[in-house]
């Protein structure tokens, strides 16, 4: 049985890799993500990726 559930072992593995690999820099990610083979994205994946964007923007007001 595993000791931590899925999704915070998976939330503490991404901010590891962050931290690792792309400075601690979430726009890094992103745009490493969406600049490696923008072909593999959906229109429904981009557009689920503004919604998430414009949730954040709301979220920091």
């Amino acid at each position: 049985m595993p000791t931590v559930p899925r999704h915070t072992a998976r939330k503490s593995a991404l901010n590891h890799l962050v931290d690792t690999f792309f400075d601690g820099s979430h726009a890094k990610v992103v745009t490493t993500l969406l600049g490696s083979d923008p072909s593999r994205l959906s229109d429904d994946d981009l557009d689920r990726i503004a919604e998430l964007i414009a949730t954040a923007r709301k979220a920091g007001r």
